[in-house]
């Protein structure tokens, strides 16, 4: 599949108490929104997902919201990555001559 510039990608990984690791979902959107995260989460909720303790992400709009909507009783943190890529367009950063 060839993607195009615009589109997004979203995918949905499990870790087991066992460490096994599980993808649950994969989805390619050209749209990054409330909707279109409610139905993502939706989907695997139709495909049974059940005991989701904590969903790890950024903070687009709608996600938080879908996660508590669709997976009652998961927390949600952050993710550090993001956070610190988002933190570092923001910084002041001096000129490495001074």
């Amino acid at each position: 599949m060839r993607l195009a510039p615009a589109d997004w990608h979203s995918c949905a990984t499990a870790v087991h108490a066992d460490g096994k690791r599980e993808i649950l979902g994969l989805e390619v959107t050209s749209a990054e929104d409330g909707a279109r995260w409610l139905a993502f989460f939706r989907g695997l909720a139709t495909r049974r997902l059940t005991g989701a303790v904590l969903i790890t992400s950024d903070a687009q709009a709608g996600l938080v919201v879908a996660i508590a909507a669709t997976l009652p009783g998961a927390s949600w943190q952050r993710c550090r990555t993001h956070y610190l890529l988002r933190s570092n367009r923001h910084a002041n950063v001096r000129s490495s001559d001074e």
